[in-house]
């Protein structure tokens, strides 16, 4: 029988997944209205493809396939995007690439225990733009990312910035609820009518996710972004 923390969490997947399905062709245009995400964009490609120096990559909450123009010059991509609304715009630009797309049955990461979604384990995985922060319990997540990443292989995420005082302007109550009981700080956020929760997950939660699985490389804030990078290697 499912918990409570599970059934809320499949809760939130629809909801963000919803959000995303209807936002989905003006999903380009939001990003690229801020010059500094192309920047950020570029600094994560030059990072990874200095960790991973070929092999298979899960672009990991692809979105619209942003990042597969740079991958796919130098991996073989596996594309999980559990919004089918973002997924066929991606397809739709990189049909000729030979990339794998995951249908929505192999999306969800709280499945792969009962079916592994991939034919191989994977060499690295990206999950650019805050993906992770769209995810309440990144405990799961790590430990069904572990599954599918190959004995030294790499992770690589960028985040919302998580320090103490980027949360305290968030949101200053949730903060300081989160200190006694754990959990993220959860924000909602709205477009045009559309909303989904987003997560601000902290250094030690993150720690604390991924040590069983993961050594944690790299935990770096990018200037002036609103984000940090993350690099785990599989142990």
């Amino acid at each position: 029988m499912a918990t409570m923390k599970e059934i809320n969490g499949a809760a939130i997947s629809r909801q963000n997944i919803s959000y995303y399905d209807e936002i989905a062709a003006e999903y380009d245009a939001i990003l690229n209205k801020d010059t500094k995400n192309a920047v950020v964009r570029k600094q994560v490609a030059d990072r990874f493809m200095v960790a991973v120096k070929k092999g298979l990559v899960l672009d990991f909450g692809g979105g619209t396939g942003q990042d597969i123009d740079w991958l796919s010059w130098h991996y073989k991509i596996i594309f999980c995007e559990p919004s089918a609304a973002m997924r066929k715009y991606a397809a739709g630009r990189n049909a000729a690439k030979g990339i794998i797309f995951l249908d929505d049955s192999a999306t969800d990461f709280r499945e792969w225990s009962a079916s592994f979604p991939f034919e191989q384990a994977v060499d690295a995985v990206l999950a650019n733009f805050a993906v992770i922060n769209c995810i309440p319990d990144i405990k799961l997540f790590f430990e069904k990312l572990a599954m599918v990443v190959k004995p030294g292989g790499t992770v690589m995420a960028l985040i919302l910035d998580n320090s103490l005082p980027k949360r305290l302007r968030s949101d200053t109550k949730a903060t300081v609820q989160s200190f006694f009981s754990g959990s993220p700080v959860s924000i909602s956020v709205n477009y045009n009518g559309n909303s989904q929760q987003v997560y601000i997950h902290s250094s030690k939660a993150i720690e604390s996710a991924t040590v069983k699985y993961f050594e944690l490389k790299l935990f770096e804030p990018l200037q002036g972004s609103g984000f940090c990078l993350i690099h785990l290697i599989r142990k």
